[in-house]
């Protein structure tokens, strides 16, 4: 398996690039500078990375959780979405899908992705900022955010943000890194504790269950729009 390091510190450009917020992002910073928007999609997208993040899996949690039986029906908000590795998955699966990013070269990448996709009806691409999601009042069914929380300042605010953004039945899955060394991932003192991100979504107001069983290197946080 190759060193996913690199990963964690391209996931950080993703979402906060030209936020201005560049807490535990110094060496990330580093790789990130270094890097074309194509090269970095190629990291985001390496056939390798399937082993442990099992987009297959996660997706058919959602979709067995969700309140939404019929795929087609459900509207989902990819936060951070990047290179597309989940937007593109959703729409597979015929989905509303709304790609979230802060960085609109990213959303160019999704956008021709999808143009001979034929559910490209279904995508809808939207620049966020870093103080909001960018999402309407009970907008979707499903937000789902990977490998990114660990670098939102304010935290706590911007998930009531985020909240606001769920349908009354609605369902966050935040995907993040376990505690402890990793052969994936931030080192540990960059990380969140999951007892700290649990009781953050707890304070926005969420109800929290965790699965820490279905990836290997990270916990799947599934919080309910209570």
């Amino acid at each position: 398996m190759r060193n996913y390091t690199l990963l964690y510190g391209l996931i950080f450009f993703v979402f906060y690039c030209s936020s201005g917020e560049h807490h535990h992002g110094n060496e990330a910073e580093h790789h990130m500078h270094s890097k074309t928007v194509d090269e970095l999609s190629k990291v985001f997208d390496d056939p390798e990375r399937e082993t442990w993040q099992k987009p297959k899996e996660v997706i058919s949690l959602i979709y067995k959780n969700s309140k939404v039986k019929n795929p087609s029906d459900l509207r989902v908000a990819d936060l951070g979405a990047g290179s597309g590795y989940f937007t593109m998955r959703f729409l597979d699966e015929n989905s509303k899908v709304i790609a979230l990013d802060i960085n609109e070269k990213f959303l160019e990448v999704i956008k021709k992705k999808s143009e001979t996709h034929p559910q490209k009806k279904n995508l809808e691409l939207r620049k966020t900022e870093p103080n909001t999601v960018n999402l309407k009042k009970k907008e979707v069914d499903v937000i789902i955010t990977v490998n990114v929380y660990h670098h939102i300042e304010n935290r706590i605010e911007y998930l009531k943000d985020l909240k606001n953004g769920l349908k009354d039945n609605g369902t966050f899955y935040l995907i993040d890194f376990k505690d402890g060394d990793l052969p994936v991932g931030p080192p540990q003192k960059i990380k969140l504790q999951t007892k700290t991100i649990e009781e953050e979504l707890i304070k926005a107001g969420f109800k929290v269950q965790i699965d820490s069983q279905l990836l290997p290197y990270q916990n799947i946080f599934i919080s309910s729009n209570k």
